[in-house]
């Protein structure tokens, strides 16, 4: 189930933002009609899960899948260490829209319904398990 799981979110819900091409996982509306390009805070914690993922795939963690997971799961971390990184205060949206606007020259903006910050633990969370799995002292820093 998390194999296919994992699957179905590299092919539906995985896009890069324009204009620098940051990983993001967007929504899709209830009705499954629609791409949303919108991201929660809350999603900044596949970053860490698909570490651990990679880290414990059954096919090993030279497997294609397994580096494939790694690959979006460091994407997606710098993804929300930019959240934080680029707000004027230093500290992450709720939620972010726009990724994939032409309309503005920056990677997104924070949604209207979450320009607000609840001490969310995800990013923290996925540098972690990054750090602690990798060893790159990137994640230290950030």
């Amino acid at each position: 189930m998390y194999d296919k799981s994992i699957d179905t979110m590299h092919e539906l819900l995985l896009d890069q933002s324009e204009p620098s091409g940051l990983w993001f996982i967007g929504d899709v509306h209830s009705d499954g009609t629609k791409f949303k390009d919108t991201m929660e805070h809350l999603t900044c914690f596949m970053g860490g899960l698909l570490a651990l993922g990679a880290y414990t795939d059954p096919n090993g963690i030279d497997s294609l899948r397994a580096q494939r997971d790694l690959k979006t799961a460091q994407a997606l971390t710098y993804t929300c260490y930019q959240m934080y990184a680029s707000s004027p205060t230093g500290l992450s949206p709720e939620s972010v829209q726009d990724l994939k606007s032409r309309k503005i020259n920056h990677d997104f903006l924070p949604s209207p319904r979450g320009k607000f910050y609840l001490l969310r633990p995800e990013t923290v969370e996925s540098l972690y398990i990054l750090n602690f799995l990798t060893g790159d002292p990137i994640y230290r820093e950030w």
